[in-house]
């Protein structure tokens, strides 16, 4: 909860509410963009036990982490630590920006680093040197990286 405490609403919640909240959330999605999600991160990366069964009872593919991406239907945890700005001031954007940072290191060197998904939230970006870094980061992976979906990687 030290990098993303005011998300953390979600982590509360008993099993039988997630579903809800998932079903609910899928459905809103749908209908708003005529786009049917397949996969679900939670707020701040924060959740509680029960969130695989949950996902499974509304039939969500995968479940995004902050270091890693869970495939439901094999049960395969793929290691993908992830890079960005998170919209938050202070010691939050601090410690996304040095997990950012660890992400890319260790995609560099270590094997079995499948991806690096990048996040970007838009509140005060145009102001912050940790947005601007991340954008660069993406420039750079660009060169030698190209763009899956979650979706993509889970299927590959």
């Amino acid at each position: 909860p030290l990098m993303a405490r005011p998300a953390g609403d979600f982590r509360a919640l008993e099993p039988n509410e997630m579903v809800a909240r998932l079903a609910r959330g899928r459905s809103i999605v749908a209908e708003a963009t005529g786009l049917e999600p397949s996969g679900f991160c939670a707020p701040g990366w924060l959740s509680g036990p029960g969130l695989a069964g949950a996902l499974r009872a509304v039939d969500f593919a995968f479940d995004v982490g902050l270091l890693r991406v869970h495939d439901l239907s094999s049960d395969r945890w793929i290691a993908a630590p992830s890079v960005g700005y998170m919209g938050a001031a202070g010691l939050h954007e601090g410690l996304a920006a040095v997990g950012g940072g660890l992400s890319l290191l260790s995609a560099s060197w270590l094997p079995g680093i499948d991806a690096i998904p990048l996040f970007l939230h838009p509140q005060g970006a145009s102001r912050s040197p940790t947005a601007t870094s991340a954008l660069t980061i993406l420039q750079r992976l660009l060169r030698t990286r190209r763009p899956i979906s979650y979706a993509q990687l889970v299927a590959s």
